[in-house]
């Protein structure tokens, strides 16, 4: 059996303020670099010396100016869990998209045995990780793993900060605690050591009012956009 391991005592530091000038300088140098790169099409483009001198420097402020679009931020997430078939996205795409989904929210950390258990668990039980896949496409499946602000964020830790947990919510990113792994650990209600422990309550979930998938035009719960369905779009 897996033991819950608690984070509190390793909080992740708060993230460092960077100065508006400084951001505004990357971007400038930025768009000074793309209008290089466009007059030298069809031939080498010789970039400003002024620019290749700052570019060094202003590197890690180029990265979270381009991080700091909300458009781009998908392009840079990465949910660091194995298997095929999950479209998983961060917190904060997940609750400013609000669709009509529940959200199921996976918490994990790097170097955490009983994470890597679960993740193992993934690749190693083919059956039920098909099962899960299959119930995936009725939420919004989010990962959270090392990421300071949603690792704060008390929705996510109604009980604690022990890894590898749960939580399901509403589309409109209300929590509902009240979904655990059942008859496993009472003092760790949202911990989870196997896929097919997940699978159980995303099926169990998806029996509740607040989290039934809306029916369908052709009234086949496992359509996936057949013609009568997309024109109902």
């Amino acid at each position: 059996e897996g033991v819950p391991v608690h984070s509190a005592a390793t909080r992740a530091p708060r993230q460092a303020t960077v100065c508006p000038r400084q951001l505004a300088m990357a971007r400038h140098t930025a768009s000074v670099l793309a209008r290089a790169r466009r007059a030298g099409a069809g031939r080498l483009a010789k970039p400003p010396a002024l620019a290749l001198l700052a570019l060094p420097l202003l590197f890690p402020f180029l990265m979270l100016a381009t991080t700091a679009r909300g458009g781009d931020a998908k392009l840079t997430w990465q949910s660091n869990l194995p298997g095929e078939g999950v479209e998983w996205m961060s917190l904060s795409n997940a609750t400013a998209e609000v669709g009509a989904k529940p959200i199921l929210a996976l918490i994990h950390r790097a170097g955490c045995g009983a994470c890597n258990s679960l993740k193992g668990s993934f690749t190693n039980d083919a059956s039920d990780y098909e099962r899960f896949v299959r119930l995936a496409k009725d939420y919004t499946m989010v990962s959270v793993s090392d990421d300071p602000a949603a690792n704060e964020d008390k929705r996510l830790s109604p009980d604690g900060g022990y890894v590898p947990r749960a939580i399901f919510l509403s589309a409109d990113g209300t929590p509902h605690h009240e979904v655990k792994n059942e008859g496993y650990n009472d003092k760790y209600p949202h911990f989870y050591i196997s896929v097919e422990q997940i699978a159980d309550s995303m099926e169990r979930t998806l029996e509740l009012e607040w989290a039934k998938p809306a029916e369908k035009p052709c009234g086949d719960p496992t359509c996936e956009g057949c013609d009568l369905c997309k024109d109902e779009l």
